[in-house]
């Protein structure tokens, strides 16, 4: 993958066909807030899911979910970062 390709050239290209154009800027913030937004609930529900499978101590799905999305956003965070 090349540095001008990113996971959201499809959007891109949906963006082209209506014939107006993207900021670079918009274009790195909107992939910044919908990458850190799906990883932080995607892992977020995965954790859910575990706390309330496990039932550890009486916790419940919400204290895991809650961590796991904090988790998840920081690694959108940091990933992005890395990406730069």
């Amino acid at each position: 993958m090349s540095d001008q390709e990113t996971q959201f050239d499809g959007l891109s290209s949906l963006v082209r066909l209506t014939g107006s154009s993207v900021p670079a800027r918009a274009k790195f913030v909107g992939e910044t807030v919908l990458g850190c937004t799906l990883s932080s609930v995607v892992f977020g529900l995965v954790c859910g899911q575990m706390g309330a499978s496990l039932a550890y101590k009486g916790v419940g799905p919400l204290v895991p979910y809650l961590v796991g999305s904090w988790v998840g956003y920081t690694m959108g965070i940091v990933g992005q970062w890395y990406r730069v």
